[in-house]
């Protein structure tokens, strides 16, 4: 069996709660990265701000293989999901990115989804909804609401208009600690 297949599940089903209806990219065009407006840095400034175009894969800016080899121990092998560009629909969009650990058996991993959404009314209705439909259980100490799941086994997070789902450890049993870990990690890097 694929080694990656227990993440991109798990992540395919977190993603299934959460992605809007509209994003189903039909007539098989391909979906771009939308803008996004980034003020100068250095304070106050006449200049209109810059636009850059925002990453292709949000997430992997955010989970890089750097935090990875931290949490993880070692060196890693990053998900072929980390290339995928982001589904965008209008101002939302949703982002994945994952590394395994280099090992033969059961390699644990990271995993982290990120559900952007336009407004803060609606990231809060789809965190409510999941943490219902998936029997969460709260969790607190993070800073932000958060609850875990047991089926699939993961730590979701609101921050802002950010919806977060994150995986950690061997696929057969994951790690709450490496969990918490990343989610600490990554929280004070979502700041749009």
């Amino acid at each position: 069996m694929n080694k990656w297949f227990p993440v991109l599940s798990s992540l395919a089903i977190s993603m299934l709660l959460c992605l809007p209806g509209q994003a189903e990219n039909k007539g098989g065009k391909k979906v771009e990265a939308a803008p996004v407006k980034v003020p100068k840095a250095g304070g106050k400034s006449n200049a209109k701000p810059e636009t850059p175009t925002r990453p292709k894969n949000y997430a992997a800016q955010v989970l890089t293989r750097e935090i990875a080899r931290e949490i993880l121990g070692g060196s890693v092998n990053a998900s072929p999901s980390n290339t995928y560009s982001d589904a965008v629909n209008g101002k939302s969009f949703v982002s994945n990115a994952s590394f395994l650990l280099r090992k033969d058996e059961n390699p644990p991993l990271l995993g982290l989804l990120i559900r952007h959404e336009a407004d803060p009314k609606s990231a809060l209705a789809k965190f409510t909804k999941a943490k219902a439909e998936l029997k969460g259980t709260p969790v607190s100490g993070l800073g932000v609401q958060a609850f875990r799941t047991a089926k699939p086994q993961e730590l979701h997070l609101l921050k802002g208009l950010n919806y977060l789902v994150i995986t950690a450890g061997p696929a057969d049993k994951p790690d709450k600690i490496m969990e918490e870990q990343l989610a600490k990690t990554v929280l004070p890097e979502i700041n749009f």
